[in-house]
């Protein structure tokens, strides 16, 4: 009797199923056809029912990553190369780092260094969130992380495309 009052309420005496456990008991059961042995459920070819979640097929993450690729866009990289063409130079502030002047030193503002730095990322995310153009960042080249103020070339390398040279400045965030 321990097990029936587990599924019921009492309510004045008379009881009453949970939705949720009512719910559970009712699963949807489908036969299916084995396409090969699977231990616990049976041989190759034998039909057994199963709850409908584990009938429903699931997709391979490439079969996914496929779906994804239809559904995107295509996108016309010649005709992004042009915008890229077209570009001002791409401007980066950063905080300067608090450094004892020295004698070669003063006087110059660049090479001075930055808190942080300017990476891939940070001018494939300037050119998709400012300039509305699809780069990742895997297509932006520069020799290594920009640490100091200054100007600064990189390229940016579309698919199928010749590379595209870009200026970029790092100044002081006041």
């Amino acid at each position: 009797m321990l097990p029936s009052l587990r599924n019921t309420v009492l309510n004045a005496g008379q009881p009453i199923k949970l939705p949720f456990q009512c719910r559970q008991k009712h699963k949807l059961r489908v036969p299916i056809q084995l396409l090969r042995s699977i231990p616990s459920l049976g041989k190759e070819g034998d039909v057994v029912e199963v709850r409908e979640t584990k009938a429903s097929p699931k997709k391979t993450l490439e079969q996914q990553q496929k779906e994804i690729l239809q559904r995107l866009p295509k996108i016309n990289y010649e005709e992004v190369r042009g915008k890229l063409e077209h570009l001002p130079t791409l401007e980066f502030t950063r905080k300067v780092l608090e450094t004892q002047p020295s004698a070669t030193e003063e006087g110059s503002s660049d090479n001075q260094g930055i808190y942080g730095s300017v990476t891939q990322s940070d001018i494939a995310m300037t050119l998709r969130d400012k300039h509305f153009l699809p780069i990742d960042k895997e297509w932006v080249q520069i020799d290594s992380k920009i640490k100091t103020l200054g100007s600064f070339e990189f390229l940016v390398t579309l698919p199928n495309t010749e590379p595209v040279r870009l200026q970029l400045q790092v100044t002081k965030h006041e």
